[in-house]
């Protein structure tokens, strides 16, 4: 119903009644999630359904204290922080404090004043909080597989079953030397005394690292500017030429870069290719010229059955050689184009040693077959 009941076990009676009252709701439309007890028997915080927390003195029946958790989620994790033992006298860790935890958030926050100290969002959503005694590390086991734990310096030490976490913070603080200045220009000696700025070595616009210094951003780019009024023409000019530039070459044909292995034998496959290319149009162009040959002189006219003989064996003879440049630029196409045979001109291994007697007798040139004939 909204109370927290106060029973003695040795009478089995009930000694007092607290009827927490939030501002701004009505009634009893609230439940009592939470509840935890101070150390000294006197201080007792009370979560509610409503997402806030009250601090009770119990030997009065209103609050001293009144937090909202901000989510509008059932409290479902109460506990007291006391200062650990050796805090200094106005340290964040010498002051009370309590923790409040919902399903979104974990917060923690000063039981006298109500200021809020840190606050903790994890991944997933909480179920409960545990706080080790007298340090800064806390557990929360959540809507996940592994226990979530974070440590808070600022509350205490780390546990000695734990001391490697002091280890890391004092690394994570650790802030290291500043080498390079943010917002700054290096520049060197000789870049320096053609800006014009020599005069403000041993100023404090400059300074000196390694073989030069360090200047500030605004101040270098202004001094270019004075220094070469023209330097964004330049670089208008520049550009345009390289743009100049890469027109020209997409105009330019390409050229065939040959490999540095098999060199001539890469050289000759692409020759049948562009030779097989150049038949390829030269058929085209004569079967075009027979056709407008044969509309021209239209269906009247005879030929001799000799110059029909002659050109049925020139054809005949054509074709033949045309199809063994196809079969050659096929065969060229497969050796440069197909990946497996891609060591044969990168891997030396595979270099064809054409002054060999074994390549020359493979290979012989056709003046040499016919000699050998005779």
């Amino acid at each position: 119903d909204g109370a927290v009941e106060f029973w003695d076990p040795r009478a089995r009676n009930r000694i007092g009644v607290l009827e927490p009252f939030i501002a701004g709701t009505s009634g009893n439309s609230f439940e009592i999630s939470a509840l935890s007890f101070r150390g000294d028997g006197l201080g007792a915080a009370v979560g509610t359904s409503s997402g806030h927390v009250l601090l009770y003195d119990l030997r009065q029946a209103r609050p001293w204290q009144v937090k909202d958790q901000q989510y509008g989620l059932p409290i479902k994790t109460l506990a007291w922080v006391e200062p650990t033992t050796g805090a200094a006298v106005g340290d964040a860790a010498a002051e009370p404090k309590v923790l409040s935890a919902d399903a979104q958030a974990i917060k923690l926050w000063s039981a006298e004043s109500g200021r809020a100290f840190t606050s903790i969002e994890p991944a997933h959503a909480i179920n409960d909080v545990c706080v080790v005694p007298e340090s800064g590390l806390l557990f929360a086991a959540g809507e996940s597989s592994e226990i979530m734990a974070y440590f808070v310096p600022q509350l205490g030490p780390a546990p000695r079953w734990a001391h490697f976490l002091e280890n890391l913070t004092e690394e994570m603080e650790q802030s290291p030397t500043q080498a390079i200045y943010d917002d700054y220009k290096f520049v060197a000696r000789r870049e320096l005394d053609s800006l014009g700025l020599a005069h403000l070595i041993g100023s404090p616009v400059l300074k000196p690292y390694m073989h030069g210094f360090f200047i500030d951003l605004r101040l270098y780019e202004r001094a270019k500017a004075i220094a070469n009024p023209f330097a964004y023409e330049e670089h208008r000019l520049r550009r345009v030429q390289e743009k100049l530039a890469k027109a020209r070459e997409s105009r330019i044909r390409a050229t065939t870069k040959l490999p540095k292995v098999n060199r001539a034998l890469a050289q000759r496959l692409l020759q049948m290719q562009r030779v097989d290319k150049m038949e390829r149009k030269q058929q085209q162009q004569q079967q075009q010229q027979q056709a407008a040959g044969s509309v021209a002189a239209g269906h009247g006219s005879d030929s001799d059955d000799d110059d029909d003989d002659d050109d049925g064996a020139k054809k005949l003879n054509g074709g033949r050689q045309r199809k063994k440049a196809q079969a050659a630029a096929a065969m060229a196409t497969a050796v440069l184009e197909d990946s497996r045979f891609g060591d044969i001109f990168t891997n030396p291994e595979f270099e064809v040693d054409e002054e060999a007697d074994e390549f020359k007798q493979l290979h012989a040139m056709p003046t040499m077959r016919r000699t050998e004939q005779k």
